[in-house]
């Protein structure tokens, strides 16, 4: 019998939920979710066989270390500024690490950790950053030269109905957090910082308009990655029309920039939920292929689905399957990969799609 990998699940929210409602569809995982929510562990614990839920405390060395005996892995599903301490903890107990955060200060924090660690580190693993990195660097493959490459990301609302066109369908902490940071991006093949929610512009997809502006994080290491072979790279949020303009109304002219936990506050009590949602995704290239000069677009959107028997949101999915198609890629092929910081381009986009996880964006166009 085939001895199953054993993994902890840092984190009981909506995203921590959905990595076990995906990971539950294989026999060859046994799951342990762990968060200082004992009551939320109970709840996600009981709803799949192979998991069961422990507490979580990052403060005791001691206890995670009891949790990590005979794991081989972590993925952290929790807030973006409890990463470098688990990340710290993962690198004690020899566990492989994955996380999703689009923050890249906590990043940059976490690769300096993973440099001296015999284990691998995946950071910013998900929608975007992660399958992005992953589908971009599969656009450009066949251009001999790129001029520019776009990258367009929303989680969206299916029936936007308030002034910002726009419900809360992860954490309020990383989305105020990508509205007020620096974005990198490459432009006339330099990095270059660009300001938040500038680099204004509209775009229609498949008979739906949407407004696009900077956002940080979402390009993960691909700057870094792709200097020097594209002369231009962005990344951008989508909003449905409105939606920026009432946010930098918020950030800058009431000065929320400066007090970012009132915002994340506000938001959380004031700006509905909502399960129907879906994720756009959009990538377009524009270079030399064949000795021509061309552009390449793809497209394609999550939506709504069942699985294991519950509802997962469209970014639940997303950002499920894109760190379990990394996980699960990884762990079947330990000896192809290096110790440290391993970036998600270094995944080839038809091994993603073919993974049992990662065919969840299949449904492109």
């Amino acid at each position: 019998m085939t001895r199953k990998k054993e993994i902890i699940i840092a984190g009981s929210g909506k995203i921590g939920k959905a990595i076990c409602a995906l990971l539950s569809l294989s026999e060859d995982y046994a799951i342990t979710v762990a968060d200082k929510n004992s009551e939320e562990v109970k709840k996600i614990s009981s709803l799949f066989p192979n998991c069961h839920g422990e507490k979580l405390d990052l403060a005791d060395k001691r206890e995670f270390g009891r949790l990590a005996k005979n794991k081989e892995a972590v993925i952290s599903a929790l807030p973006y500024f409890c990463n470098e301490q688990l990340a710290f903890l993962a690198a004690e107990n020899n566990l492989h690490y994955f996380d999703l955060t689009e923050d890249v200060a906590t990043t940059e924090r976490i690769k300096k950790i993973a440099s001296s660690s015999k284990t691998a580190f995946v950071p910013q693993c998900g929608l975007a950053p992660g399958y992005i990195s992953i589908a971009a660097f599969d656009l450009i493959k066949n251009f001999s030269s790129v001029e520019t490459l776009k990258l367009r990301v929303g989680a969206l609302p299916c029936y936007p109905t308030n002034r910002l066109k726009y419900n809360i369908t992860w954490s309020a902490d990383g989305l105020v957090n990508e509205y007020c940071n620096q974005c990198l991006a490459i432009v006339d093949n330099k990095l270059s910082l660009l300001e938040p929610l500038e680099g204004y512009e509209r775009i229609t997809l498949n008979g739906v308009e949407y407004e696009a502006f900077n956002t940080s994080g979402g390009a993960g290491s691909l700057c870094e990655s792709l200097l020097g072979k594209v002369r231009n790279l962005n990344y951008k949020t989508l909003r449905y029309p409105g939606h920026r303009d009432l946010v930098a109304f918020l950030l800058d002219d009431l000065k929320f920039k400066n007090n970012k936990s009132a915002l994340v506050e506000i938001f959380n009590k004031n700006i509905p939920t909502t399960e129907d949602d879906r994720c756009v995704i959009y990538l377009e290239a524009t270079g030399i292929v064949d000795g021509k000069l061309q552009t390449i677009g793809r497209i394609n959107e999550i939506i709504v689905t069942q699985i294991a028997g519950i509802k997962l949101t469209a970014i639940q999915l997303a950002t499920a399957a894109g760190v379990c198609g990394v996980l699960n890629i990884f762990l079947k092929n330990k000896s192809k990969f290096l110790g440290g910081v391993i970036q998600n381009e270094s995944f080839a986009l038809d091994q993603f799609l073919a993974d049992e996880f990662g065919k969840f964006y299949m449904n492109k166009n």
